[in-house]
C-alpha cells in the first residue's frame, strides 16, 4: 500500500500542469480565450446544478405521493413479519383495495376477512394482526 502511494506521488510530482497548460495554449490559442473559458465553466456549473435540483425534486415527489412506499413504512413501523405482510396483502386483494395502507386505518377489513375465512390458521393470524395493529 505504501509503495503504491509513493509511486503515485512520484508520478504526480513529475506531471507539470503549468507545462501542459502552456502546450495547449501554444497549439490551440483560439480555445483559450478567457471569456470563452469562463462561459464554458459557467455553463457546466449551471448544468450540474440543474441536474442536481431535478434529481432531488424527482426523489422528493416519489417519496411524497407513493402509496406503496407508505405501506412499506407502516409495515416497518409496526414491525410486521413477512408472514404478516403477506396476510395483509391477501386481505387487500380479497377486499379489492386500491391502497394497501387503508388496512392500517380501518380494522373492519381485517374483521370481515377473518369472519369469512374457514382456514383456522389464517383466522388466528388475522386476529393476532388485528390485536397488534389496533389493540382490539
Amino acid at each position: 500500500m505504501t509503495a503504491n502511494l509513493l509511486i503515485l506521488l512520484s508520478a504526480a510530482s513529475q506531471f507539470d500542469l503549468a507545462r501542459q497548460w502552456r502546450w495547449w495554449r501554444r497549439h490551440w490559442p483560439e480555445y483559450f480565450d478567457p471569456t470563452l473559458v469562463t462561459l464554458v465553466g459557467i455553463a457546466c456549473l449551471l448544468a450540474v446544478v440543474i441536474w442536481i435540483l431535478r434529481r432531488r425534486a424527482r426523489r422528493e415527489s416519489k417519496q411524497i405521493d407513493n402509496p406503496g412506499l407508505l405501506y412499506q413504512e407502516l409495515c416497518r413501523a409496526h414491525r410486521l413479519s413477512w408472514q404478516q405482510r403477506n396476510l395483509l396483502r391477501q386481505v387487500a386483494q380479497e377486499r379489492q383495495l386500491a391502497n394497501h395502507w387503508e388496512l392500517f386505518v380501518e380494522p373492519s377489513h381485517l374483521v370481515a376477512v377473518a369472519n369469512s375465512t374457514e382456514n383456522p390458521k389464517k383466522k388466528t393470524g388475522l386476529q393476532q394482526l388485528q390485536t397488534k395493529l389496533f389493540g382490539e
